[in-house]
């Protein structure tokens, strides 16, 4: 006969599961339940919460059944459905839970849910509580694990790669639209970018681009997150595309300028000024200085190199420009337009490009 071993600090006694079987007879489909004496069956009327004394000990009927069908006693409590159904769909043991720190261990989130990457739908994998049923649709934004709150889309970003995310965006904005590939991850303005060009022959290899969407896709699955055909990128927190390769990132407006032309860009300026903008005839190749040609306008006057300032409580406006890292004073104005007329000859005289000095959207 085998004998079963009891965790610490549940159940403090035991006896075997053969000797169970000769006094007990249980069908977890109907759920019905007989008394074996002497041969006989005693159709017993009982509930989950009943208890059984057996061995001059008390134990409640729904551990008894979860032993009788698993052949092990349950290790956490056990959830009832239904109490006065004892068919056994109708019990589910509780997870037991790890004693952890800080964030949920992934060894652990993938014992409790599983994630279908194709549909974007989430599902517990078995019940850690009353509102956490094995099986049931995860459709709340925060998910409560062992007492503590999580981000559902973390939770999933985190299941595909192995890593907490910095923080999540979805792409099209559909909060219902949680597949892989619609869940970017917004890494911090600091996060280093690669220099060196990666080569021509490996780029085209693994990625496609299209130069009338801007949008680069995967030539080849090279993990969880770069599947083939999806959309390669995430977005940095200032707004640009950014591409991972062989765990070195580089600036998808680059690499779509070497894409297409096969040669390392100096400096790319979008002309909409639109940074995820990666169209072919968005971007254009110059130095640093074309690229502040195009920069946007100063929110504090609203107008690019147009300041004010006081003298003997008279305003007074100066107009300058930056040439080539050199700043040139235009000239000291009493009169608001005429500063912003002189900016703007200065502009056409150097060529700087029709957007500049517009108003972000936000501004507006």
């Amino acid at each position: 006969m085998t004998k079963i071993v009891i965790s610490p600090g549940f159940l403090k006694y035991s006896f075997s599961y053969d000797y169970l079987k000769t006094i007990i007879e249980y069908n977890p489909e109907t759920g019905e339940l007989f008394r074996l004496v002497k041969g006989l069956k005693k159709s017993l009327k009982l509930t989950f919460l009943s208890s059984i004394h057996i061995h001059n000990h008390n134990y409640k009927l729904k551990d008894i059944l979860f032993f009788y069908i698993n052949k092990f006693w349950p290790t956490s409590h056990i959830h009832i459905h239904n109490n006065s159904n004892l068919k056994f769909k109708n019990l589910e043991e509780y997870y037991k839970f790890p004693n952890y720190n800080n964030t949920i261990p992934l060894t652990v989130l993938k014992t409790i849910f599983r994630y279908n990457s194709q549909t974007g739908l989430a599902y517990w994998k078995r019940t850690i509580g009353k509102s956490s049923i094995k099986d049931d649709l995860i459709t709340n934004e925060i998910v409560s694990i062992n007492m503590k709150t999580y981000k559902l889309n973390d939770l999933i970003w985190f299941y595909m790669t192995g890593k907490w995310p910095n923080r999540l965006i979805l792409v099209d904005s559909n909060m219902s639209n949680r597949k892989i590939n619609n869940i970017k991850d917004i890494y911090k303005i600091d996060k280093k970018f690669e220099t060196k060009q990666i080569s021509f022959e490996l780029l085209i290899e693994l990625l496609n681009y299209n130069p009338n969407t801007g949008i680069f896709t995967w030539l080849k699955t090279l993990g969880s997150i770069a599947i083939e055909n999806s959309i390669a990128g995430n977005i940095t927190n200032d707004g640009y595309v950014y591409i991972t390769i062989k765990k070195k990132n580089y600036y998808a407006h680059r690499l779509a300028w070497f894409y297409m032309t096969g040669n390392w860009p100096n400096i790319i300026d979008h002309d909409d000024q639109d940074k995820a903008n990666n169209k072919w005839n968005n971007l254009n190749n110059g130095t640093q200085s074309d690229n502040r040609k195009n920069c946007k306008n100063s929110k504090e006057i609203g107008i690019y190199g147009v300041r004010c300032i006081k003298s003997n409580n008279d305003i007074k406006w100066i107009s300058e420009i930056t040439i080539n890292y050199k700043s040139i004073r235009l000239g000291t104005f009493y009169d608001k337009f005429e500063a912003i007329c002189s900016r703007k000859s200065a502009e056409n005289k150097y060529n700087f490009h029709k957007n500049h000095g517009q108003f972000d959207r936000e501004t507006l």
